[in-house]
């Protein structure tokens, strides 16, 4: 049992708690199972949301425990082109529900590494590898974005969406009005098992993350790409048939990790597990790690996969927005992990982009810390207008960006 990388802590009534411990899933021959320690302890869930190892008695019902599977939610024809067989990879690393007697869930205090249970959905991911269960801040309809990630974002798919978004002949309007477009859309729609709860809006993201900036002392134009890093999610508002393919197949404009596409990916990348469902991934051509691109390219030459900051990237360059080359390169390549985190992608990197690496792994960070799940509160009108008429109207005004731009 884990948790970022920690074995979970479980409070012991045993007069020798502190010691480690390993666990056991034993069925109970009705229908539930047990964690079980080779010490002899049963793991407890009681119904104040606490969990425990007790040595108590085996027909305990604070003992019985529920684990459900949560499927994919993905047609078995995926897998159905010639020459792609399912990679065990995908089931190897499910998402599991352990379920107590209480209708709660078992799930992990991310402050202290605690097992406690919860009224919300927790996720395990098994790893039949291993034996183990990781605890995930994961759900299920993210691995389903990225599962579709996988199969449709490949050099065809991005040429083609370069060329129908890069005219930017969608709407003419104000980077204000796009802001107010976005003040009901999600800015995480991964969120489950809060039914009732409104989910903070991508407007307060982009006003939250661009704050964090300003507090942190960044200069002003990283606060202003701060404030515009997540508008790609107007493109659906503003345009019907990107609407209907959101709804019905892909969004593209949620912002998630990417990678550049036309070589092989690093087996870091996320959800690397459906890897085999991408057609470029089984390309001579597109498969190894140069794959169609020279060596040291630089980062500006290559094609990375569709995303909301991908396409803001390209409109602030194409209306002329007059910041620095290195917020640009923020923009683009904050979700590109695998590369400012991990050193991937070095032998495509040249010195320009080895320059600003740390720069953009930096607002990556400042990015993550500010829109953290939980954390982010929702701004209300009066709140963003006060904040652009104080503030960032006056940036906007003197890079150029305060008037209308072509989307």
């Amino acid at each position: 049992l884990e948790a970022a990388g920690e074995r979970v802590n479980v409070f012991s009534r045993d007069a020798n708690a502190g010691r480690r411990v390993d666990w056991l899933i034993v069925e109970d021959g009705q229908g539930s199972v047990q964690f079980r320690t080779t010490v002899g302890q049963y793991l407890m869930a009681n119904v104040d949301g606490t969990c425990c190892a007790d040595h108590t008695s085996i027909e305990h019902p604070s003992t019985k425990l529920r684990l459900f599977r949560v499927p994919d939610e993905v047609s078995s024809t995926r897998f159905s082109e010639p020459d792609c067989d399912e990679d065990n990879n995908s089931r190897r690393m499910e998402l599991w529900m352990i379920q107590s007697v209480h209708r709660s869930f078992l799930s992990v205090d991310s402050a202290n590494s605690t097992m406690v249970c919860t009224k919300e959905p927790g996720f395990w991911q098994s790893n039949s590898g291993d034996l183990s269960l990781t605890y995930t801040k994961d759900t299920t309809p993210r691995r389903l974005h990225y599962l579709k990630a996988w199969q449709r974002q490949t050099v065809d798919y991005v040429l083609k969406q370069r060329e129908r978004y890069l005219q930017f002949n969608l709407k003419t309007m104000s980077v204000r009005e796009a802001l107010n477009f976005v003040k009901r859309t999600p800015y995480f729609p991964f969120r489950v098992g809060r039914p009732g709860e409104p989910a903070p809006s991508v407007r307060s993201l982009c006003f939250r993350v661009a704050e964090a900036a300003r507090d942190a002392g960044q200069p002003d134009w990283v606060q202003l790409v701060a404030l515009v890093h997540a508008l790609g999610n107007v493109v659906p508002i503003v345009d019907m048939k990107t609407k209907i393919e959101a709804e019905n197949d892909f969004d593209w404009t949620i912002i998630t990790r990417s990678r550049v596409v036309g070589c092989g990916a690093p087996t870091c990348s996320p959800f690397s597990e459906f890897r085999s469902l991408n057609k470029d991934e089984r390309s001579n051509e597109y498969s190894s790690p140069q794959g169609m691109y020279d060596l040291h390219c630089g980062l500006e030459n290559v094609l990375m996969t569709w995303t909301g900051p991908e396409y803001m990237h390209f409109l602030l360059r194409h209306n002329q927005v007059a910041i620095p080359e290195e917020g640009l390169a923020m923009l683009r390549y904050f979700t590109l992990g695998d590369w400012h985190t991990y050193n991937e992608y070095e032998h495509l990197e040249n010195a320009d982009d080895r320059g600003v690496k740390a720069f953009v792994g930096e607002f990556d960070q400042l990015r993550r810390a500010a829109s953290r799940d939980g954390e982010l509160e929702e701004l209300s009108d009066g709140e963003c207008d006060r904040l652009w008429r104080q503030h960032y109207g006056y940036i906007f005004e003197k890079f150029g960006l305060d008037g209308e731009l072509r989307w």
